[in-house]
């Protein structure tokens, strides 16, 4: 091998060198870049046949390579890979001699065939090195290569184009419709989802010299060009939970508000004083209260709405409700689960218009002792809407809000004495102004109008569940023991005890086999009074109303537990967008009033941090102990300031005054 031209692999690059010594089977080079290496015989791609004398000192040796890598390459750039490949492509593998021969005639030399070796390798398109020759490369891998090369191509040029219109976007600009609507999305996913976007590396390739992809800027962006507002529930968005109804379900909802109830075997009850009690704001009324005072007796009636009798099972609406499964009460947005045409107007029970109903009559004794129930398809007409604050006014001098509110604290305290708890806490409520400022206040859910209708709610469940097990009507029961233990409210601070005894409370499950409610102090339970607005309630509602006309009830068990199976995963996510939704709006809120002192309620005292309930909210947060001064323990009350907040991560960080 001495004197010979030697080329390797090195890098995955092509070198050139000159053999000066062969010793134990390697050899020592000089390289055409002036070093000196050792180098095995297996690593030699091509050697040339001729030899040239190495006493010619390093200089001219140099100028030799310098000499033959020149040739090489002019002889190279004349190469057509792509011609060559076509000829030769339907065969496995051609030596390098045979390839130069193909590209220069049978009379080449060294460098013929070196050329045609630079020239295949540096390729990498058309042919695969394999030792001493070359494989052609399939035609569908050629073409996949060029594909993925035009791609990268357009790529880029998307890339850049995005970049552009995002930058003109931030700068307040113009931007094409359409390229603003495809950026939007993507800033629509960075708020939503951060580096967990779908496309997380294309944005950040757009923001490029802009930085790093910022959801918050994104977001400040969307809200100034119109897209959002400030108060979009970006839970809600996130979740992927239906925002709107499909618009062949809006048309049948359309129709079903025109159908004019009959009363086809109802009981006639237009004429009997029948009243609903909601919040001012309220615009689905699902259920409503009359109270009938006899000689002996007091007769209370409590009816819902049959929406059973309008939205028929396994029609397109009610897919649409079975994925919907509950409405959703959110700080700053209401996703109601039937349209607005039905839930606001045909199925609600609105004052001066008659609507069909499932009622119920309990006859109560002057102590309140239960004599009598039944349930009976109907047909009701509103007399009065009164909201909760008018209700509580009229007890002081109307009799018949006197006698429903000793009623409901009469089935209140039996209920506790069955052993049910009492865990009710006030409602907290934020109010969104219309200058961007957060409000919030507390909602008596004890008041006595509240109670009033809370008593009747848990009544009409109870004894609809009575009804069903005792006709062998299969249904959905909610059953929850317990709990693991009973706290005394004496000992401690009401919100507290609430939050402790909670935390003690068993699951509640829904399954087709009845069981006590414990914590409500009833042995069986349903929910069937907001069929409304929730799609569970209509379910057990169609089971009722079947058995009350006369028909078969829609569902067996098995179709019930399969309903079930579909309905809770939705339900939890459901529950899940509204705690992180009204999480995130409290701390938007403690946000505006930073630097604010509230009263705070030590919950846990933990190893190095406590676990607070800031009372105005009910919100629970942790705080490191060295923030607090004095000997605190679990129940102690203490004043906190607000010391600093980030809604977009969560962080809440509160010390003592």
């Amino acid at each position: 091998m001495i004197g010979r031209i030697i080329e390797f692999i090195e890098d995955g690059k092509l070198f050139c060198a000159i053999c000066l010594e062969e010793k134990s089977g390697r050899l020592h080079l000089l390289t055409s870049r002036n070093r000196e290496i050792n180098l095995s015989h297996r690593r030699i791609l091509h050697a040339s046949s001729k030899s040239y004398s190495v006493d010619t000192g390093k200089e001219g040796l140099l100028s030799l390579l310098k000499e033959a890598e020149e040739l090489r390459e002019r002889l190279k750039s004349g190469i057509n890979v792509k011609e060559l490949w076509e000829t030769v492509n339907d065969l496995d593998e051609i030596g390098f001699k045979d390839l130069a021969e193909l590209v220069f005639g049978y009379n080449i030399g060294d460098e013929h065939i070196s050329a045609v070796v630079r020239a295949l390798f540096e390729d990498r398109v058309y042919f695969r090195l394999r030792e001493n020759a070359f494989s052609p490369v399939p035609p569908h891998k050629v073409e996949e290569y060029f594909e993925r090369l035009e791609e990268e191509r357009r790529k880029k040029e998307r890339v850049a184009l995005f970049a552009r219109g995002l930058k003109a976007l931030f700068l307040g600009e113009e931007v094409e419709e359409d390229l603003k609507g495809e950026i939007v999305k993507y800033l629509k996913d960075l708020v939503l989802f951060g580096k967990e976007a779908e496309e997380y590396e294309f944005i950040k390739e757009i923001f490029g010299e802009l930085g790093e992809p910022d959801p918050k800027r994104a977001r400040e962006l969307l809200n100034g060009l119109g897209i959002w507002r400030d108060d979009e529930d970006l839970e809600l968005l996130r979740s992927g939970l239906q925002l709107e109804f499909p618009q062949e379900v809006a048309k049948e909802a359309t129709r079903l508000r025109r159908h004019r109830p009959q009363l086809n075997g109802r009981e006639d009850l237009r004429n009997l004083p029948v009243f609903t009690v909601d919040g001012p704001k309220t615009r689905d009324f699902d259920d409503a209260l009359s109270l009938e005072i006899r000689p002996n007796i007091f007769r209370l009636g409590i009816h819902i709405s049959d929406v059973a009798s309008i939205i028929r099972p396994e029609s397109p609406l009610d897919s649409v409700l079975m994925e919907r499964a509950s409405s959703l009460y959110l700080p700053t947005k209401y996703l109601p689960m039937i349209p607005p045409e039905l839930s606001e107007d045909g199925l609600s029970l609105i004052e001066g218009l008659e609507r069909p109903a499932v009622s119920l009559f309990v006859d109560f004794d002057r102590e309140f002792g239960i004599l009598s129930f039944r349930f009976t398809p109907s047909m009701i007409k509103v007399e009065k809407q009164l909201t909760y604050d008018q209700v509580d006014q009229a007890l002081e001098y109307e009799e018949a809000f006197e006698i429903l509110y000793s009623l409901a604290n009469h089935l209140r305290k039996k209920r506790l004495e069955e052993g049910g708890l009492d865990l009710t806490l006030p409602e907290v409520v934020l109010a969104y102004r219309p200058d961007g400022r957060l409000e919030l206040f507390w909602v008596d859910l004890g008041s006595p109008s509240r109670r009033i209708v809370q008593e009747a709610m848990i009544l009409y469940n109870q004894l609809a569940a009575a009804y069903l097990v005792q006709g062998g009507i299969p249904a959905l029961y909610r059953v929850q023991e317990g709990p693991m233990e009973r706290l005394s409210e004496t000992e401690m601070d009401r919100i507290l005890y609430v939050f402790l005894q909670r935390r003690r409370l068993l699951p509640l499950t829904i399954g087709t086999e009845p069981g006590p409610h414990v914590p409500l102090g009833v042995s069986s339970y349903v929910q069937i009074t907001s069929p409304i607005r929730r799609f569970l309630d209509l379910i057990v509602q169609r089971q009722i109303s079947a058995s009350l006309m006369g028909d078969r009830p829609p569902y067996d068990q098995k179709a019930l537990e399969n309903i079930k199976a579909r309905i809770e995963p939705i339900l939890k996510e459901q529950e899940k967008v509204r705690r992180a939704s009204m999480t995130h709006w409290l701390l938007r809120y403690f946000h505006q009033n930073q630097g604010k002192t509230f009263h705070g309620l030590v919950l846990d005292d933990l190893k190095t941090r406590f676990r607070i309930i800031i009372k105005e909210a009910l919100f629970v947060v942790e705080a490191k102990k060295d923030l607090f001064k004095g000997n605190i323990n679990q129940g102690d009350e203490l004043l906190i300031r607000i010391k600093k907040v980030d809604p977009w991560t969560g962080q809440l960080e509160i010390a003592g005054v």
